[in-house]
Formats: structure tokens, sequence, C-alpha cells
């Protein structure tokens, strides 16, 4: 028997696209301006407390930026480039190189994206936190990765003569505990 032809059958699947709507990228879009505009609000207030060129003793954005991405994925890793590199010019007025200050942002970037990849693919966490076991991994993954940072960011500022050898450990020390 022969059926009449619907014009939609002739089409590939598109799964990939089949639910972005105009809608849903404005809704992307105006959550993207407002993870940047509080981002940045947080980032002049601990910028406020200093405590060593580059290392403040409270920093909010990175939790921001962790809570974003383990909420909306890999989609976001853009963003939290972005609003590095916009912290490290226009808040911080880092006097680096703009090479630096991207690779600097792909790192954090690239550092928290792969915790949280981890945590939601291997480990399997509810983003929730509904389970101590989740909070577990969530505090240990945090630890780890504020360490990564540190040994980094405190390397390349002591390697440029901005923190003396003999602030060393206590730089790694807050800007480890920082976040």
């Amino acid at each position: 028997m022969l059926r009449p032809r619907d014009s939609s059958s002739d089409k590939a699947p598109n799964f990939i696209f089949s639910s972005v709507t105009p809608r849903v990228i404005l809704r992307g879009i105006f959550v993207y301006l407002l993870y940047l505009l509080v981002f940045i609000l947080l980032d002049v207030r601990a910028h406020a407390i200093q405590v060593l060129p580059g290392i403040v003793a409270w920093y909010p954005p990175d939790g921001l930026s962790f809570a974003f991405l383990l909420t909306f994925g890999a989609l976001f890793l853009p963003g939290v480039t972005i609003a590095s590199i916009l912290s490290s010019v226009f808040v911080f007025h880092f006097s680096l190189p703009l090479s630096d200050l991207v690779g600097w942002a792909l790192l954090l970037s690239l550092v928290y994206g792969l915790a949280v990849w981890l945590l939601k693919q291997r480990v399997h966490i509810n983003a929730q936190l509904q389970r101590p076991r989740d909070l577990f991994w969530m505090v240990t993954a945090v630890v780890v990765v504020s360490t990564i940072l540190a040994a980094v960011s405190v390397s390349a500022n002591t390697a440029s003569g901005t923190i003396s050898q003999t602030e060393r450990p206590w730089a790694m020390v807050q800007y480890s505990s920082r976040t």
C-alpha cells in the first residue's frame, strides 16, 4: 500500500541541531552574558584583597566557572576562557603579552574542563551533590585543580621575578586555597 509522501520524511534526521531554536540560542547568550557580568563583579571584588601580584586571598570567580562547567558542560569552555582573558586585561591589568594571557586562559579552561569531565563521565557524580560521595569527589577535584594551577602560576611569577623565592611557599598556599 502506498502512503502519501511527507516532505519531512525526505530529510535526514539532524539530531544534533534538532532542538536549537532562536529562543534556545537567545537563552544561551543571556546565560553567558549573565555569567560574564557576575564573573567580572566577583573579580573586581576579589581584586580588592590581592595579597601578591595576581594572587588573591579569596577568588569566587573560579568557583563560579567550575559550577557553570558542571551545569552546562564543555560547551561553556570558551566562556571560561574569554572571562579569564577579560579578567587578566581589564581587572588585574597584567602587563604580559596577550599570547601569555591567552595561554593561561586556555590552560585554566582545559584543567577545569578536564576535572568536570572526570567528575561527570568517569566518577559519575551528581552535580547537585546529593550524596557524601559526590561532595568528596567535588572537593578532591577542586583541591587537585587548585594545586596544579597554583604550581603553574606561582612558578611563572617566580621565574618572571614578580614573586620572590622567599614568598613562593606562601604564594602557593594562598593560591591553592583561594577557590
